[in-house]
């Protein structure tokens, strides 16, 4: 099995930042502890996730985010079109959906998908 840490410099899209598909809860998601990794090693990083509209999260879910990544709002982007075209890699960490998936197979990147791995092996995975 492969790191994200593996992948080649370049720039790197990650699809899904919550803990778990279909929410926008961000505490306990071992994706946020992996782009802080990724970002302290010099990695180029943007972020898509469909439950995630950063004016939307309140309370301690912001909280947490904002001191574990003080910038994320410069990493996350709402297209998925934009991510996929800066993008040289995908890491994948929650199941897209189907009009999501065909998108992200039709575009022009390499992928590593994480989504059958439990948390604790996604947080492995560097």
């Amino acid at each position: 099995m492969h790191s994200v840490l593996d992948l080649p410099p370049g720039r790197i899209g990650v699809y899904g930042l919550s803990f778990k598909e279909n929410t926008d809860d961000l505490r306990e998601s071992p994706v946020v502890s992996m782009i802080e990794t990724l970002i302290g090693k010099g990695r180029q990083i943007r972020v898509y996730d469909p439950h995630i509209q950063l004016d939307a999260i309140y309370g301690s879910n912001r909280n947490f985010l904002l001191s574990a990544i003080p910038h994320i709002s410069k990493l996350l982007t709402n297209d998925l079109g934009e991510l996929l075209q800066w993008a040289e890699y995908l890491v994948l960490t929650q199941n897209p959906k189907a009009d999501a998936a065909a998108t992200i197979a039709a575009a022009n990147v390499q992928i590593l998908d994480v989504t059958r791995l439990n948390a604790a092996s996604q947080a492995a995975l560097l």
